[in-house]
């Protein structure tokens, strides 16, 4: 859960509906390496046209650089793929940082995958927002 109480549902997709406004941040912990730990949308109700950012932080305590991170926000209008970018920290323990667009009003509610690569492995947090 967030400083809000919000938590992601990860056990199915979201229906359509409304969404709470303003940035979200929610603090999770994949069990593989490397490890993702929080993830920040803002905004969280994203709008027909409008960009969300998605900021992530993930470490890989074997040391070793994290080498892709990608994301897949999936609403109603489709799939929109994303890369993430190193914005802050190292490659090795920093937050990774993206953006995507909602073509369409159809539905402003959505699912999204994170997936993070190292030496290590993979690692992917699948989050449905109700």
């Amino acid at each position: 859960p967030d400083g809000q109480g919000r938590q992601a549902d990860v056990s199915s997709p979201a229906q359509c509906g409304i969404l709470a406004t303003g940035s979200q941040t929610y603090f999770v912990r994949t069990s593989t390496m490397p490890q993702i730990m929080q993830v920040d949308l803002n905004p969280f109700n994203v709008q027909s046209g409008a960009a969300q950012t998605v900021s992530v932080k993930i470490r890989d305590t074997n040391n070793n650089q994290i080498t892709a991170v990608s994301g897949t926000a999936n609403t109603n209008a489709g799939s929109i793929n994303f890369s993430l970018s190193l914005a802050a920290g190292t490659n090795v323990n920093g937050t990774w940082q993206g953006s995507w667009s909602l073509p369409s009003s159809i539905c402003n509610t959505y699912t999204m995958q994170i997936n993070a690569t190292s030496a290590s492995g993979q690692s992917a947090l699948d989050l449905s927002f109700l």
